[in-house]
């Protein structure tokens, strides 16, 4: 067998040397970037005008009427006492 020099450093092959990505030498900003998928005029419209409408507090005020008409449709019923009704014939309707 030869005989083995230590001061010489073995430098592992880099198969993306070559590349502009990997190599060392290339600052970042040479880099090509991707370019961003283009965006239609009316979706930068309505953004804009979602946008203006949460700063207003207008999605707030909805939001709240939605809320309140939905608790209007919806039927709580609380039943008091220890004797709970076992069939809906068992339940009484009382007006408020």
């Amino acid at each position: 067998m030869g005989k083995v020099d230590s001061e010489k450093k073995v430098q592992p092959k880099n198969n993306w040397q070559g590349h502009k990505a990997h190599n060392k030498d290339t600052p970042i900003r040479n880099i090509p970037q991707m370019k961003k998928k283009p965006v239609k005029k009316s979706v930068i419209a309505g953004n804009a005008e979602a946008r203006k409408s949460i700063a207003t507090g207008e999605i707030v005020a909805a939001e709240e009427a939605r809320k309140t008409e939905q608790d209007a449709r919806t039927l709580y019923i609380r039943f008091t006492g220890n004797k709970l009704p076992r069939s809906q014939d068992e339940i009484k309707v009382e007006t408020v």
